[in-house]
């Protein structure tokens, strides 16, 4: 009789834990909200170059303005901080520094990797400030008195910018930004002197894993 009474004990017991098991819900590791995901993108750059001589009368100033292709790759830590790379790249453009006909191409490139500080003003709306350390390119040709020479400047230092972007899923985001590139100093084949302060608009596709 005892076991008997012992068997049903036990039994209940068993099936008690089954039902009250259905209604527990599984634990979640801490700061499971907070993982970050990895993020590409890519876009059109519309970069603005002021050319600007430095030490003589014969160059005017001139600006540089041409669309290129603006890629991005980067690390989101949470939805405040990011760390993000970026590439730039803009094909040659035929221009003059004065009323003489003073004839000169240029190409520019630039990179850079930024910290990215961001604030979701919306569920889907969020702006972002990018302040970095890159380096930038400008390279060309200038006409001389009867063919071209060639010339090239890079300079390294700090960038920076601010943008706002849009979720259109979870996974698909739109952004357009504002960056600052670094400004270089360049020689012509005359050793002319003239300043280069190139900035990029950019509008692109983000992609979140």
């Amino acid at each position: 009789m005892k076991k008997i009474t012992n068997s049903i004990v036990a039994a209940l017991a068993v099936s008690s834990f089954a039902f009250a098991s259905g209604d527990i819900a599984p634990v979640e590791p801490a700061g499971a909200e907070t993982v970050g995901s990895f993020y590409i993108g890519a876009g059109a750059t519309f970069l603005v170059d002021k050319f600007s001589s430095l030490d003589s009368d014969y160059l005017a100033d001139e600006t540089f303005e041409k669309v290129g292709v603006m890629l991005q790759a980067g690390y989101e830590f949470n939805e405040y901080l990011a760390v993000e790379g970026r590439y730039w790249n803009v094909g040659k453009k035929n221009f003059y520094m004065s009323d003489i006909e003073y004839d000169m191409n240029a190409k520019i490139s630039a990179y850079g990797i930024f910290v990215k500080p961001m604030y979701p003003v919306t569920d889907k709306f969020t702006v972002y400030g990018l302040l970095g350390y890159g380096h930038t390119k400008v390279s060309g040709q200038t006409w001389g008195e009867s063919y071209y020479y060639p010339y090239s400047q890079t300079k390294s230092g700090l960038q920076g910018g601010a943008g706002v972007s849009y979720a259109l899923t979870d996974k698909f985001f739109v952004f357009t930004d504002y960056v600052k590139l670094n400004n270089t100093i360049g020689f012509d084949s005359y050793d002319y002197q003239f300043s280069n302060k190139p900035y990029t608009i950019n509008f692109g596709l983000t992609y979140k894993f």
